[in-house]
């Protein structure tokens, strides 16, 4: 008889656990689950939904506090300028070496070597750019070619759009030269551009200088974050490293390009994604006062008192306003003595029921725990005799002085 029930026991614990194994190797080895699962855990995201506050009006109907809808552009410049990775690799190596441009130098360099406004309507009507390579730097150093294609060539950008090709001039050492397809290099230059041909509120030249002054504001950021290693006189090799984590850490945070900007606008942006990489579209709702910022504090927590309210205030005191005589002193003591009946009520609740759940642990056997729940129990009391006895007799000294 025990046998039998031992098998089944055994039965009816093997067979959830053997449901529960085939459904997992559904979902992880199915090839066909399994892609379904991902590309619906790649397209989903979370989205954070606040809660939307309402109009605050007097009692002539005036308002004191409503909400204005906006919409603001944000850049993530890791998407809007893929490019910048290749070259910060590539102008260290040759920084090595000797003087070469720092990364913003070559961005201005680049610039020069496109002529945007024939990229641009060449790429809307789907034809190829000419000439297709275009020579970016004419002479790196064997050695230092092998670096930039040992730490890019893990990255597609730089495979699909960049090539090192071998070169030499006659009487001089062999060398490599860069070559870029620009294509699909100019994202940045060509996300401004459609941006501003959208937008009415800001031209390409607004946009560049706004995008100039988000990454000083990086830069900024970046430097702050170096900065106590520095003076603690870290290695100079750390303080590289850590700057360029931080700085491409930066590059993958959304940061603010252009706020106030239409609902047109915004329609457009969203219905062709594609066309503007790395650009987001905040929601910036704000809470406007129109009759004065000091009605933000003031309207903050405010709600209609009903008669049961008006008789509980007027009970305790705490209707100051009906008592022109009321001084500071008689004010604080009346606001202290609600503080202590209302709020002290949930404190005392709260402290004793944590406490007997604690003590319940010093039935165990095992004296270390034990000793845990007596000790964790006291602390608690210890801290709700703090909290109504020498909370308020602090709070007493500090109050506000009878005149």
């Amino acid at each position: 008889m025990a046998k039998t029930r031992l098998k089944i026991l055994m039965w009816l614990t093997a067979l959830p656990a053997l449901f529960i194994f085939a459904k997992l190797w559904s979902l992880q080895l199915d090839p066909v689950k399994h892609q379904h699962f991902r590309v619906r855990a790649e397209n989903s995201s979370l989205i954070s939904i606040p809660p939307i506050r309402g109009a605050i009006y007097d009692r002539n109907g005036e308002v004191l506090a409503e909400n204005q809808s906006g919409f603001d552009l944000h850049f993530v410049y890791s998407e809007l300028n893929p490019r910048y990775i290749v070259f910060e690799v590539v102008c260290e190596e040759l920084g090595r070496l000797g003087d070469f441009p720092k990364v913003a130098e070559a961005r201005g360099f680049l610039r020069r070597l496109v002529d945007i406004d024939k990229l641009e309507p060449l790429l809307s009507r789907g034809k190829p750019f000419e000439p297709q390579w275009l020579r970016a730097i004419d002479r790196i150093p064997p050695e230092a070619a092998e670096r930039i294609t040992r730490r890019l060539s893990p990255r597609k950008i730089f495979l699909d759009n960049f090539k090192l090709r071998p070169a030499s001039a006659a009487g001089e050492q062999d060398h490599f030269e860069l070559w870029l397809r620009p294509e699909n290099l100019f994202r940045l230059e060509l996300t401004l551009r459609r941006l501003a041909a959208r937008i009415d509120e800001y031209s390409l030249e607004d946009l560049e200088e706004r995008l100039d002054a988000g990454l000083e504001k990086i830069d900024a950021l970046v430097a702050r974050d170096v900065r106590r290693d520095i003076e603690s006189g870290a290695d100079e090799l750390f303080i590289r490293k850590k700057t360029k984590n931080s700085r491409r850490l930066h590059y993958r945070r959304d940061r603010l390009l252009a706020p106030g900007i239409d609902l047109q606008a915004v329609s457009m942006i969203e219905y062709h994604p594609e066309l503007y990489p790395g650009i987001r579209i905040v929601d910036s709702t704000r809470r406007i006062y129109p009759r004065g910022e000091v009605f933000g504090p003031l309207t903050g927590y405010l709600r209609k008192l009903n008669q049961e309210d008006l008789n509980r205030l007027e009970e305790d005191g705490r209707l100051l306003d009906h008592y022109s005589e009321v001084r500071s002193a008689e004010a604080f003591s009346v606001i202290r003595r609600g503080a202590l009946r209302h709020t002290g009520r949930a404190v005392v609740t709260t402290s004793v029921a944590l406490a007997l759940g604690f003590l319940t642990l010093m039935m165990s056997a095992w004296q270390t725990v034990a000793s845990f729940g007596f000790f964790v129990a006291l602390a608690i009391l210890g801290a709700l005799a703090a909290t109504l006895f020498v909370l308020p007799a602090l709070i007493f000294v500090f109050a506000p002085k009878e005149g």
